[in-house]
């Protein structure tokens, strides 16, 4: 029951470091910044419209925005770290 339990486990760290090390292949930091600029991730989640109210929906979505960059970067963090221990 415990190799069962520990290859499990064994499979779902290998699991995570092949999405770690797809990603770091394929996103950089240049592309990031771009995903940043395209989707305004820079400005405040709530933008006044020109007749003085916010779109909570907007806001919404630039924060989903943010979360994805974060995310992103997050991942490429941990996949260096984890690159410069083994």
């Amino acid at each position: 029951m415990i190799d069962d339990e520990t290859e499990k486990k064994a499979a779902i760290l290998s699991a995570i470091r092949r999405r770690r090390r797809y990603l770091a292949e394929h996103i950089d930091e240049q592309c990031i910044r771009f995903i940043e600029e395209r989707f305004g991730c820079d400005l405040p989640c709530f933008q006044k419209r020109s007749d003085g109210s916010f779109d909570p929906l907007d806001a919404m979505r630039r924060d989903a925005y943010r979360e994805v960059v974060l995310f992103l970067r997050r991942e490429l963090s941990l996949y260096q770290q984890q690159k410069d221990h083994d």
